[in-house]
């Protein structure tokens, strides 16, 4: 069964007027049984560094492969394997 979803983030510092750090990543993914995932992922963000006195900004390309596991009725464990490419400017 394939599904397609979407991520996005915002983070403000200094109140609602500076934008520190932006992501957008849209997302697809194949579940390959009710157990197993396989899910791509392309990321663009920009950020600031940690003592905000640059911004940079980047794109990502995910690929994951995720087992999941029932543990009784109400639970379920998931491991999320991820290997990504990173593009940064």
């Amino acid at each position: 069964q394939w599904s397609v979803g979407n991520y996005a983030e915002a983070r403000l510092n200094d109140g609602l007027d500076a934008l520190h750090t932006w992501i957008v990543s849209p997302r697809l993914r194949y579940d390959l049984s009710p157990r197993f995932h396989l899910q791509m992922n392309t990321t663009w963000f920009e950020a600031l560094n940690g003592p905000q006195t640059a911004k940079s900004d980047g794109f990502r390309l995910e690929l994951e492969a995720n087992p999941v596991l029932p543990v009784g009725e109400d639970l379920v464990f998931s491991m999320r394997n991820r290997y990504e490419w990173r593009w940064l400017n």
